[in-house]
């Protein structure tokens, strides 16, 4: 009696087992073909199976489906962004929040044992953040090194100025966390010397928008070298004619002499 029931245990976890894999399968051939927001659907349908069972993250060629998909989501958005194409009208209510869903089953590789995200899926991941300063970014900064390095690729091949200010954003909290010693893959000299100089570099950007999240970038990973560059930004912007009189501009400054201050601070500690 006892062997058949545990017989029929055992048919059952196969059953369920192959039902799981069954279902993964199908919604890997969604997530890589029909329109944009049907692919989306299936990727957020994708984040609740993996919910209910994680080893659905593990299904052959799923990894590689969610990193086409968000690639070309993340073209289409940044396309929209270009044409100020407002996003709900172009497709509907619930496909920010169905994109969401993806990006958050992205972020459940970071901590997946048996299938660590690969090159494809870490700079597609690197590519969709959307705000420096959201859970996302700082999620994916503790990656380490193996992000910083995409990050900077970023940095200098980005299709659009939003792009470009994330990458500022990811390089500043990927030297924070290190810092901190938070890494899963520590940083050597050289890459925090490389991302640094790529920090200050950001603060000669025409952009008002990538040098004020460069400027708080360098207040993350309080380089006292970056002091230089600080002040000789603050005494261009001052001496610039006519002056900085928009709110916009003024605001730009005074993150500026917060952010200097902070590292003479620093330093006078070190």
């Amino acid at each position: 009696m006892t062997t058949s029931k545990s017989v029929c245990v055992l048919v059952m976890i196969g059953a369920v087992a192959l039902s799981a894999a069954g279902q993964a399968d199908r919604l890997v051939s969604r997530m890589r073909s029909g329109d944009l927001v049907s692919r989306v659907a299936a990727g957020a349908e994708f984040a609740r199976a993996v919910d209910g069972d994680a080893r659905i993250l593990n299904a052959e060629g799923a990894q590689d489906a969610v990193a086409a998909l968000l690639e070309d989501a993340d073209a289409e958005l940044y396309r929209l962004f270009e044409e100020r194409v407002n996003q709900e009208k172009q497709y509907g209510e619930g496909f920010a929040e169905n994109h969401s869903m993806v990006l958050g089953v992205a972020l459940r590789y970071l901590d997946a044992v048996t299938s660590p995200p690969d090159s494809r899926l870490l700079a597609a991941m690197v590519s969709s953040i959307y705000n420096p300063d959201s859970a996302f970014a700082r999620k994916l900064a503790q990656v380490g090194a193996p992000v910083l390095d995409l990050a900077l690729v970023l940095r200098t091949s980005a299709r659009t100025e939003p792009q470009r200010w994330n990458a500022y954003g990811l390089l500043g909290f990927t030297l924070k966390e290190d810092t901190a010693g938070t890494l899963k893959s520590r940083l050597s000299l050289a890459n925090r010397q490389s991302a640094i100089r790529a920090l200050v570099s950001g603060l000669q950007e025409s952009s008002r928008a990538c040098v004020l999240e460069a400027v708080r970038a360098l207040e993350r990973a309080e380089p006292t070298e970056a002091l230089g560059p600080l002040r000789e930004l603050e005494r261009r912007l001052q001496a610039a004619s006519p002056p900085p009189s928009r709110e916009a501009d003024r605001f730009v400054t005074n993150e500026i002499r917060r952010v200097i201050i902070a590292l003479e601070a620093k330093s006078v500690r070190r």
